[in-house]
């Protein structure tokens, strides 16, 4: 799977794991004060669609036409602070978060996507303590869990976040979230051994191919030091892409 691909699919598993769990589904009374109308259910649920496909700013478009027509919808204003948090705009989504916890309390996806929007803002403290209030709600989070990796990794803080991987690792119940901290894992070491920070113990997890005591001829060396000069390329890619920020930003309902 290309950094693009895991990009893609990293940035709607929270989104999907929320309406799975009915948490913030289209036509879920519950995400809401009251019923929603009969014309905004169809903008949420086109909204909803393009953020699946990774359509971040046509589904802007679309859930900001939302919010013209219900203002009060908490739905509308939730899917449009994940959409433009997604298509780039970190400020306008912490704005619409704002509006939001004036009228509810923050849930788990209000604290992951404060999150999100913190840490592309470059407030890697504001988001740190965003995603640990997310891990209170919900303590089994790999969404969350992620966070603070990778906003440990911003601040330099590279062992706690080679820590929290490994605590990932340990706690996957299943093969993509096992393979998702597996890939943290090995950007943080690379990042932090690239930034001159130090060296780290290798990572805890047997390799297929390293119980065997065969010799190696020259070219399966040359093969394999060029899969890992590869592997770790894709891994320091993987990890220029989530420590990115631009802007700075203020509090937050966690303080």
């Amino acid at each position: 799977m290309s950094a693009r691909e895991i990009s893609r699919s990293l940035s709607i598993a929270l989104f999907l794991s929320l309406g799975i769990t009915g948490l913030i589904a289209p036509l879920e009374a519950k995400a809401e004060p009251k019923a929603i109308s009969a014309e905004l259910a169809p903008l949420l649920e086109k909204g909803y669609n393009q953020m699946k496909e990774g359509k971040y700013s046509g589904a802007v478009k679309t859930l900001t036409e939302a919010v013209k027509l219900d203002g009060d919808s908490i739905t509308a204003r939730r899917y449009l602070a994940f959409a433009l948090v997604r298509d780039g705009q970190p400020l306008n989504s912490i704005k619409q978060m704002n509006l939001i916890v004036k009228q509810i309390k923050p849930t788990y996806f209000e604290w992951c996507t404060f999150g999100e929007a913190y840490l592309a803002a470059g407030g890697v403290s504001q988001a740190q303590n965003c995603y640990e209030q997310a891990l209170k709600v919900a303590p089994t989070s790999s969404y969350a869990r992620s966070g603070l990796i990778r906003a440990n990794v911003k601040s330099g803080n590279y062992n706690e976040a080679l820590g929290i991987a490994e605590e990932g690792m340990k706690g996957s119940k299943d093969n993509n979230s096992y393979d998702y901290f597996k890939k943290l894992y090995a950007g943080v070491r690379s990042h932090m051994l690239a930034s001159g920070a130090g060296t780290t113990a290798q990572m805890p997890i047997p390799s297929s191919d390293s119980d065997s005591t065969e010799p190696l001829d020259e070219a399966t060396r040359q093969a394999q030091r060029q899969s890992n000069l590869q592997e770790q390329r894709k891994n320091e890619e993987i990890l220029r892409r989530i420590t990115s920020s631009k802007g700075r930003v203020t509090n937050h309902p966690g303080g």
